[in-house]
């Protein structure tokens, strides 16, 4: 029987997964994936966090939690909490994900066994390839399949991230599920919005209230940071200084582009925030300001932690969107009615 390894369905998830999953499964080793959050997630992991952790950590506890559980019942082996520290040159991960594994291993008494490879692709030559190797060695992995499992995982990576600027969705990536267009309703006016936030906290449709779905059935186009960022690709230089935090530098650079006059396509930014979330507070409040320059566009942040009540952020987005609807049509009536000038 191979060996089989506990994920989270939280934090790095959305992100790096397909590394990790291509990485275990050709070295022989299943994994084995925390359910969807729900109510009980959230609740679990409220109860075995600390109260001032924001609510993507509180999550990511629930979901250990459901973890442990299924130890506890004989589904899994091992836990994979890898301690991130960067994984580009220029930026770092913020401090909850350095302190993940001793969180964890800290807070119950009894735990699975836990891997958790330090994730520093900074300095030296090749540290990807010997983290991978101390992976393999920590799960049993054979020394022949590393080679091939290796490059696999690397392939597999560059491909979800390829999709990501394609502005798919992370799960639908991860899955290999066809990409399908939500189309805005036809009898109303179609407006394109920038919906900005780490994508722990964008793409968990539970801690999110639904927020894709409900700006859908409003008639609104979603681009997200994932495929936006790479439009600006250096750090924003107009700033004091860089924001060298990893997913705090992704939705800087694609809020500068989205509130910029070259983004002509795009009428509107939201931007998801967690409560007790120091780096999301920053950056909330530079993207504010930038709205605030030029006449910029409409700009709507919205905070959410487990209180977050999903009729005032449904009041609020519809709100925002037939504002934004309201200007394009004003805008389009304007523009019919200026007369043609004769060449």
């Amino acid at each position: 029987m191979s060996l089989r390894v506990g994920i989270p369905r939280a934090l790095w998830y959305y992100t790096y997964y397909p590394f990790w999953q291509t990485f275990f499964t050709k070295l022989g080793v299943d994994c084995v994936l925390s359910e969807a959050t729900t109510k009980q997630t959230l609740d679990a992991g409220i109860k075995d966090a600390v109260s001032e952790a924001c609510v993507p950590i509180k999550l990511f506890f629930g979901h250990i939690s459901s973890l442990r559980d299924a130890w506890q019942a004989g589904k899994i082996d091992v836990l994979f909490v890898p301690r991130y520290v960067s994984w580009q040159a220029s930026t770092v991960f913020c401090p909850k994900f350095l302190g993940l594994p001793d969180m964890i291993k800290h807070t119950w008494e009894q735990m699975p066994p836990i891997i958790s490879p330090r994730i520093d692709l900074r300095k030296k030559p090749f540290s990807l390839l010997r983290i991978c190797n101390n992976v393999r060695r920590g799960v049993g992995g054979k020394l022949h399949r590393f080679g091939h499992a290796y490059v696999c995982a690397r392939i597999a990576q560059w491909r979800h991230e390829k999709r990501l600027r394609r502005n798919w969705d992370p799960n639908r990536s991860i899955n290999k599920q066809a990409q399908v267009p939500l189309q805005a309703p036809s009898d109303q006016t179609t407006v394109r919005l920038a919906v900005l936030g780490y994508p722990y906290l964008l793409h968990d449709s539970y801690i999110n209230l639904g927020l894709f779905d409900k700006l859908h059935s409003l008639g609104a186009e979603v681009v997200t940071a994932e495929s936006l960022q790479h439009k600006h690709k250096k750090p924003v230089r107009h700033w004091s200084k860089p924001l060298f935090w990893t997913y705090t530098d992704m939705v800087a650079r694609a809020g500068v582009h989205a509130l910029g006059l070259d983004a002509d396509d795009i009428d509107g930014v939201i931007h998801l925030t967690a409560f007790a979330c120091g780096p999301d507070a920053t950056v909330d409040k530079l993207l504010e300001i930038e709205a605030r320059k030029n006449n910029a566009k409409p700009f709507l942040s919205l905070c959410l932690d487990e209180q977050t009540g999903e009729a005032g952020c449904l009041t609020r987005l519809e709100a925002f969107v037939d504002m934004l609807r309201r200007q394009k049509d004003q805008q389009a009536k304007e523009t019919a009615a200026q007369p043609v000038r004769q060449a």
